[in-house]
């Protein structure tokens, strides 16, 4: 007999739910450059906009870092969810 567990609107059976966590993780891990580079594309074209706060010319460094400890951010959450 298959157990099921209530997850929001839907049910799952155990086994599916044990392996939602593997299969975030498995496409996170997949898509990790290409979500970080458009992060800091986005963050770098934004700061070449004209009125933009940023002075000069943006620190694509600074941009770098702070998108990838974003984005990680974001993935704990996401899985302290499920």
């Amino acid at each position: 007999m298959t157990a099921f567990v209530k997850t929001g609107a839907s049910y799952l059976s155990l086994g599916r739910q044990r392996r939602v966590p593997e299969t975030l993780e498995q496409g996170t891990t997949l898509t990790l450059d290409a979500s970080i580079a458009d992060i800091i594309n986005l963050r770098n074209e934004h700061a070449l906009k004209p009125g933009s706060r940023c002075r000069g010319s943006p620190d694509v460094g600074e941009i770098a870092v702070g998108a990838a400890r974003e984005f990680d951010a974001k993935m704990q959450i996401q899985l302290s969810l499920l």
